[in-house]
């Protein structure tokens, strides 16, 4: 019963630091380049908000409205 014990842990410590090893010694770098960036357009403020903060400088991000403006305003148009 001991020896189970002992065996069990031996190998939940070596799959354990295996999985640490791989998971940290396998990171990747990205450099982002301008033409690289994903554009992206929210029509909310907090949408905009809420996207610049994960994101940071990584996208090009573009507001649709304007200060005071209302999203029931805006009306599609097709050509």
């Amino acid at each position: 019963m001991n020896l189970k014990k002992i065996v069990s842990a031996i190998l939940l410590i070596i799959i354990i630091s295996g999985c640490l090893y791989f998971t940290l010694m396998t990171k990747e770098v990205t450099v982002y380049n301008e033409k690289d960036r994903l554009d992206i357009v929210v029509t909310t403020f907090s949408a905009y908000d809420f996207t610049k903060h994960i994101a940071g400088e990584n996208i090009n991000l573009t507001f649709l409205l304007g200060p005071r403006s209302r999203f029931t305003w805006i009306r599609a148009k097709c050509y």
